[in-house]
């Protein structure tokens, strides 16, 4: 079982919570009544909506470096923030940790190599989800081939030898500010979650002439939650999917779709997955906002946006030179069409509505 009940010591149940006493009439002696209280070591809710802790005694959050963030169990705990980042000490395995940049919430741009570790804590846990708080570094490199790789500044995760779907299969980089990313756990697993972060590096072509462009400036903030098998909420996702939305409306952004004049990372392959809610027959995706220098929704086009929309999807969509976006079990039209495209792979330039419609 994934929650650890722990007892709090007498000492300090008779200094915050003595219930009771009293002095017998007939004899000299006294008596003392006291609660011994035990809660379990829950997820619990801190003072703001980013702080998702654990339930601990002061004591113990203390001894793990942890923040206060208001309190739990009725008063008898505290909710602890337990940050860490590669040269911390503190506890490696908490059901929810924070993993950050060496000097968050300031801005770093130093060279800097680090790696962490977060193990899994006990054979109860089925997945991990990471939530981007706060990501920023050097995006994808548009300066040497392949292009649009996570070869500078990068941060790559690791979980035995799954293949996670990200740049080059592991990697991240650019801006992932208010994204998550979902890994499943093998049941059996003795692996711990592995963090490489490379940082803060020239962008630098070798044996080139070109000039290397001055260091990225970074930070992060990563939330990493681990669920339970036995949690059957919303924040469990089905398994295989990378990302998962289970709300009727939402805003989903490709990787690195913050920065300015910059693409998605190359190499992506991963599923997105939103849940089926009782009532509803279909879904629809509106392109919304600014490009920051580029389409709203722009994907394997030549710049100009010349390419007809879809121009790539038509040959060969398995091919790694194509870039597209997969409606499984689908169709889509554009705004105002009255026939369905066959294909369910989007790409291209879109400025309008697509809906894809599902049928069983």
């Amino acid at each position: 079982n994934m929650k650890m009940s722990i007892t709090l010591s007498l000492f300090f149940i008779y200094n915050f919570v003595l219930c009771a006493f009293g002095e017998s009439e007939g004899r000299n002696d006294r008596f003392f009544l006291f609660n011994i209280v035990k809660f379990d070591n829950d997820i619990c809710q801190g003072n703001n909506d980013n702080d998702i802790g654990v339930c601990f005694t002061k004591s113990e959050c203390t001894a793990r470096d942890g923040r206060e963030s208001g309190n739990c169990a009725s008063g008898f705990g505290v909710c602890c923030i337990i940050e860490s980042n590669c040269n911390s000490t503190n506890h490696p395995s908490e059901i929810v940790q924070y993993f950050q940049s060496p000097n968050y919430p300031q801005i770093d741009s130093m060279p800097y190599y680090c790696s962490r570790n977060i193990k899994i804590v006990n054979t109860d846990i089925c997945q991990v989800r990471i939530d981007f708080l706060e990501f920023e570094m050097g995006g994808p490199s548009m300066r040497q081939a392949p292009f649009g790789q996570c070869l500078n500044d990068r941060m790559s995760l690791f979980f035995g030898n799954t293949r996670l779907g990200l740049s080059g299969g592991n990697s991240l980089c650019g801006n992932m500010k208010g994204q998550h990313i979902y890994i499943d756990v093998s049941e059996t697993t003795d692996e711990s979650l592995r963090f490489f972060t490379m940082v803060g590096n020239e962008d630098d072509i070798p044996g080139s002439t070109i000039s290397p462009l001055a260091s990225t400036q970074y930070k992060w903030n990563l939330r990493i939650r681990q669920i339970s098998c036995s949690d059957y909420s919303d924040v469990r996702a089905p398994e295989g999917c990378l990302q998962y939305f289970p709300s009727p409306m939402g805003t989903i952004e490709s990787f690195n779709y913050g920065a300015v004049n910059s693409p998605y990372p190359a190499l992506l392959d991963y599923t997105m997955c939103f849940k089926k809610l009782k009532g509803f027959c279909g879904i629809s995706f509106q392109v919304i906002g600014e490009g920051n220098g580029s389409p709203v929704f722009g994907l394997n086009y030549n710049g100009d946006g010349s390419v007809p929309y879809g121009e790539f999807c038509y040959g060969t969509p398995g091919a790694s030179s194509n870039d597209f976006l997969e409606v499984l079990a689908g169709s889509y039209k554009n705004l105002g069409a009255t026939d369905f495209t066959t294909t369910s792979h989007i790409c291209g330039v879109k400025k309008d509505r697509f809906v894809p419609v599902f049928r069983s």
